[in-house]
């Protein structure tokens, strides 16, 4: 069967159609398989549990409660080698990894609460998402008694939190996320379609290929140096930089992986755009 060949002003419309879609593809995917799944975010944020920035973070707040705590009592600044001691047990022991894990399972509820303009459903009256160290706390209380250094009883109620972002950042980027949501599937399956309609129906597919290659590569440095961009923003942004920076860079690692596993793939095509040119540059009859 012959296909109809396109012309060659509407194959390098699509091509650029495709070129551009692809990186919003990619953010879309990722957006859905990794920043809008609740389970999947606390699954890819939990092994911070062992990071420095987030270690060094929990244990300055642990030691802010627990000063806070003893200064209404006569061992006011005393025993804070033992309340070190205290603090470095809770954070070893499993607990702390399992508190890690349910703290961000909520950070990650007021995140999507705010992105989805339903702020109704969390409590961010301070404008600031954080990670509760609530369970800590309540640890950190027995640790201390089983020290024999005694607590007042109105430690539990103190605040204990880190915190992460501020909601209006999130509210910034509401409209970008609600539009990814809402497209997530059909980018990735327009641009697949774009490609194929372009291989198949473009009239120098060879050329086609290659301008593919090119302008996927240029769309993926622009994502990349965005990408690159955005997290120095985010970090200069939030209270906490070292730790807005440590969750920044586990939860973009898939879209990165992605981003080069795509940039290699065009890349590998591109040299074969380039040996073919030269193979049927050498195959033609002179």
């Amino acid at each position: 069967m012959h296909l109809p060949r396109l012309p060659g002003p509407l194959s390098f419309l699509l091509v650029l159609v495709a070129c551009v879609l692809l990186p919003l593809a990619l953010v879309s995917s990722w957006t859905a398989t990794t920043v809008s799944d609740t389970d999947e975010y606390v699954e890819t944020v939990t092994p911070l549990a062992s990071d420095r920035a987030v270690l060094t973070a929990v244990r300055k707040e642990l030691k802010v409660v627990a000063v806070r705590a003893m200064a209404t009592t006569p061992l006011a600044g005393q025993q804070t080698s033992q309340i070190d001691a205290a603090i470095r047990r809770v954070i070893e022991s499993e607990r702390f990894r399992t508190a890690w894990a349910d703290g961000n399972r909520q950070v990650h509820e007021q995140v999507i609460a705010v992105l989805e303009d339903n702020s109704s459903r969390v409590d961010t009256a301070d404008g600031v998402v954080s990670v509760d160290l609530g369970p800590l706390v309540s640890r950190l209380v027995d640790q201390l008694d089983a020290n024999g250094i005694a607590t007042p009883a109105e430690v539990n109620d103190l605040d204990a939190s880190i915190p992460l972002m501020k909601t209006s950042d999130l509210e910034q980027a509401r409209g970008g996320y609600q539009l990814l949501a809402a497209l997530g599937f059909w980018l990735p399956v327009t641009w697949i379609a774009l490609v194929v309609i372009v291989l198949l129906l473009a009239r120098r597919r060879v050329a086609a290929l290659g301008h593919l290659a090119i302008g996927s590569l240029l769309t993926l440095g622009i994502l990349a140096a965005g990408l690159v961009l955005a997290r120095q923003l985010v970090t200069e942004r939030s209270p906490d930089g070292p730790l807005a920076q440590a969750v920044w860079d586990v939860v973009l690692h898939p879209l990165w992986t992605t981003l080069w596993v795509a940039a290699i793939v065009a890349g590998a095509v591109l040299v074969l755009r380039i040996v073919l040119g030269l193979v049927l540059r050498t195959a033609r009859p002179r």
